[in-house]
């Protein structure tokens, strides 16, 4: 497995990784989805996983990542 270093928010993926558990959806299969979200920064990472766990989401999605400017969410 690659390492990802201090690109991914360990604790919001964590947070993820247990809500998919709880929610019975399917585990990941691949790094995709841990690669797209170390792109973004810590604060936007924390941001779309809340966000996708509050409105019940099976994924993270892109447009939850809008306003990132890899030092965080405009206005978060």
């Amino acid at each position: 497995m690659e390492t990802l270093g201090s690109g991914l928010n360990q604790d919001a993926w964590d947070d993820w990784i247990q809500y998919r558990k709880d929610m019975k959806f399917k585990p990941y299969k691949s790094d995709r989805m841990k690669n797209h979200m170390a792109k973004h920064s810590h604060e936007a990472q924390r941001w779309a996983v809340d966000n996708s766990m509050n409105r019940e989401y099976q994924g993270v999605f892109p447009e939850n990542f809008k306003g990132d400017a890899k030092s965080g969410l405009g206005g978060y």
